[in-house]
């Protein structure tokens, strides 16, 4: 019996009502593809069950109850095709964990050239030895981004693990919030927290355990999936933090001229959004982002 001729059954970590025959669609879900036990488990996501080649059924499951929805297309609704399945896993604190968020650079890590009228904050490390995170190209990718400076995306290229390059000044420069009291010499460090990535768990979301994700992007502000400017081709989704508030600071020397936003010198925070990494392994740069509900 042909695939096609049967019923086949797909889930997915963003919600889409819209389901035309359209090659940006195939790659968001492409990058979307969960198991049905992750799904289950996350606050939103989607089932799409095709029949004959073709989406047929549409289900938004919402904390493990499933609702049918109406399938909307223009021209021809969207065919099957069997992305790999992504391994979402959640990123929990854990004193035996091998990746960290926070603490400070290695001795030798070099910040890119480039003025941003903010600092390229350090926010800890990933660490390959995961088995899901084995496609990165060394060891330990070393994460930062001016948090504070208020851009669209940042490349870096990651070329030198230790001293990545920025890639563009375009939208760069003369951004950040001096009234604030920031420069691109002020200091700001947070807790050294070692984390695990583990499976997701109800509860992880319920109790706000859950400070990211890796493997299936969620986004907040419209779907968007870079292209790395050295090779052309879409980046591939690595992480998105969404701290609960927990990564204290550890050393600062800002003291903001107002008391409008004093929790950006207390805890990991991302202006109240979400932040996202991409990256493009063969040439080893990454995109940076944030998004705001």
């Amino acid at each position: 019996m042909s695939l096609f001729s049967k019923k086949t059954e797909a889930y997915f970590s963003e919600i889409h009502f819209d389901l035309d025959e359209d090659e940006n669609l195939h790659s968001i879900l492409s990058q979307t593809r969960i198991d049905k036990r992750t799904a289950e488990n996350m606050e939103g996501s989607m089932k799409i069950t095709y029949k004959n080649g073709v989406a047929a059924e549409l289900f938004w499951i919402e904390d493990g109850d499933y609702m049918e929805q109406e399938i909307r297309f223009k021209e021809k609704v969207i065919s099957f095709r069997d992305y790999p399945i992504n391994n979402y896993r959640s990123l929990v604190t854990s004193r035996k964990g091998i990746h960290q968020l926070g603490g400070i650079a290695p001795v030798g890590f070099k910040v890119p050239n480039g003025k941003t009228n903010s600092p390229y904050i350090y926010l800890g490390f990933l660490n390959n030895q995961d088995e899901t995170l084995q496609w990165l190209p060394f060891e330990k990718l070393h994460l930062i981004f001016p948090i504070y400076g208020g851009f669209d995306v940042i490349y870096l290229d990651y070329t030198d693990p230790l001293a990545p390059r920025l890639l563009g000044e375009v939208g760069v420069e003369g951004h950040g919030p001096p009234e604030y009291g920031i420069t691109e010499k002020s200091i700001i460090e947070f807790e050294s927290t070692p984390m695990s990535l583990n499976k997701l768990k109800n509860d992880y979301l319920l109790t706000g355990k859950q400070y990211g994700n890796t493997g299936a992007p969620i986004w907040v502000q419209g779907n968007f999936i870079p292209v790395c400017p050295v090779s052309g081709n879409e980046m591939r989704f690595l992480l998105q933090l969404n701290p609960p508030g927990a990564i204290k600071v550890s050393k600062t020397d800002v003291n903001f001229k107002d008391d409008e936003y004093p929790e950006y010198t207390e805890v990991l925070n991302f202006g109240n959004g979400v932040f996202y990494l991409f990256m493009e392994p063969d040439h080893k740069t990454l995109a940076y982002f944030i998004q705001y509900t």
